[in-house]
């Protein structure tokens, strides 16, 4: 059950970002607290999330600095993604 709704509020946390026009650094903010809040309640200590929410701004920062708005979700979208399969990964640690 607590996968399933984690899956389900990560897939609307990630359409709601599809489905706006512009990019903005508020709607980061907005996204990365919405799956922050997601992981928490599902259970994810809060180290990790914090480590997480880390890691997304960094690669996002890194590599979003040109672009517009698509390419901007698709690089979250990817972060997000990457950061939530090494969570998985065994060999994760802080």
């Amino acid at each position: 059950m607590v996968l399933t709704e984690l899956g389900s509020k990560l897939r609307t946390t990630l359409s709601k970002l599809h489905s706006t026009t512009v990019v903005t650094d508020d709607l980061l903010k907005s996204t990365l607290s919405e799956i922050c809040r997601a992981l928490i309640e599902s259970d994810v200590n809060i180290k990790l999330v914090s480590q997480i929410k880390k890691n997304i701004k960094l690669k996002i920062s890194m590599e979003g600095e040109e672009g517009g708005g698509g390419i901007k979700r698709k690089l979250i979208q990817k972060a997000v993604t990457e950061e939530l399969v090494n969570l998985l990964e065994v060999s994760y640690c802080l």
